[in-house]
């Protein structure tokens, strides 16, 4: 019936777009829906919650049906809230008719934080009330925090099952090495002769002040008009330090508005109110030399930023991806390197040396496969997963990059 039909789809409204349960009860939705269908009446929170609870109901029973005699991983996450609660969550991934399938199974308050125990319990439920069997339990992916490395090991160690297996996520490894080119921190002691690392926190102070001042904006976008009255009017980007890849925009921005950055300088300079007092948004002026160290960490960003995206992918199978975008960084990485310039790039020079150690310390000084997980400090993974290359042995998209590697 057309109320039905309604129900059906004003349900799905609500949680699609997040609205509040009570929605239907709002005499001015009410008059809003009944000016189209006289006949239509909302429903109230019970009757929305009801129909929700049918349908969650119907999707747990397809889900476990479509899992059933399949293998499947998880990957576990938690975290701290604003409000300084702990929050885990459990993953299930498959793959079915070459295509695969990823469900959230729980998200879980954890009251006494998120300890291994407190994972491997909501881990427990979550198998139990969905009906998935260990013996088809391939592998558990995470982070590399202590407790999810203690979880890891306690599925590897003491339970049962024929496959299950801890893999860190490649992912978050690769940004514990990219993190080190975000401080902008200068390691050398003159910080004006080099300015081949200190110009990303320069950088990144101009951007600060822009996007905290209207009048500093304003400024930005009226030299963009001035130079291209036609174009459009592009924002400089604030990194936020948990969201992996948001430093590389940064700066990509800065630098795609180079021209601008200057011009707006320049016209700062002429409208001094004192011809040698500086003005507050001068005082974060970026030089030539400061947009050149800019361009060589994008260089060195790029590829860390690209193999990120590369593994992100949430519609495909990534894990054969792992060993051939190792290979090909680690290529990158000490490419870098050699080109960098002793003479005026001291502490870039330094910087890669720190990620290359770094970058080595977590995959390994070379390629090389152990069917036994490599240890080292603190109980860390070392090296790249022997999951990992079964996968690309047997992925069409990599198996021919295998030798390579």
């Amino acid at each position: 019936t057309t109320k039905e039909n309604f129900n059906r789809k004003y349900a799905k409204w609500i949680v699609a777009n997040n609205m509040p349960l009570y929605t239907g009860e709002s005499s001015e939705f009410k008059e809003m829906i009944r000016s189209l269908n006289k006949a239509v009446n909302p429903p109230d929170s019970r009757s929305t919650i009801d129909m929700l609870t049918v349908k969650k109901l119907q999707a747990m029973a397809k889900l476990k049906a479509a899992v059933k005699d399949k293998y499947f991983s998880l990957t576990a996450d938690h975290w701290t809230s604003l409000a300084k609660e702990n929050f885990g969550a459990i993953t299930l991934h498959f793959i079915a008719n070459f295509e695969l399938k990823t469900h959230v199974l729980s998200c879980t308050k954890h009251e006494n934080g998120a300890s291994a125990k407190e994972m491997e319990h909501q881990l427990v439920s979550d198998m139990r009330n969905w009906e998935l069997e260990r013996d088809f339990f391939i592998g558990i992916v995470t982070d590399t925090a202590a407790n999810m490395n203690s979880l890891g090991r306690e599925i590897e160690e003491q339970w049962n099952t024929k496959y299950a297996r801890h893999v860190y996520c490649a992912d978050h490894i690769l940004q514990l090495t990219a993190v080190l080119a975000f401080s902008g921190n200068v390691s050398v002691e003159n910080y004006a002769e080099d300015t081949s690392v200190g110009c990303l926190k320069k950088a990144r102070d101009l951007v600060s002040h822009i996007n905290s001042s209207t009048a500093a904006n304003e400024k930005l976008a009226k030299a963009q008009r001035m130079m291209n009255p036609e174009g459009c009017i592009y924002k400089l980007l604030q990194d936020v330090i948990t969201r992996w890849g948001s430093t590389f925009k940064l700066v990509e921005r800065v630098v795609k508005l180079e021209e601008p950055i200057k011009e707006m300088f320049r016209q700062e300079f002429r409208n001094r109110t004192s011809v040698n007092q500086p003005t507050l948004l001068e005082k974060y002026s970026l030089s030539d030399e400061d947009f050149d160290g800019l361009r060589n960490m994008l260089h060195i960003l790029k590829p860390l930023q690209s193999a990120q995206r590369a593994l992100e992918g949430d519609k495909y199978v990534s894990i054969s991806l792992v060993p051939y975008i190792i290979h090909q960084l680690r290529i990158e990485l000490e490419g870098c390197l050699v080109a960098a310039n002793p003479d005026t790039q001291n502490d870039l020079i330094s910087l890669l040396d720190k990620m290359i150690d770094d970058f080595n310390s977590r995959w390994g000084e070379e390629p090389s496969y152990s069917h036994e997980t490599r240890r080292g400090y603190r109980n860390r993974q070392i090296g790249i997963h022997a999951y990992s290359y079964w996968a690309m042995a047997l992925d069409p998209r990599t198996k021919k990059y295998l030798p390579k590697v």
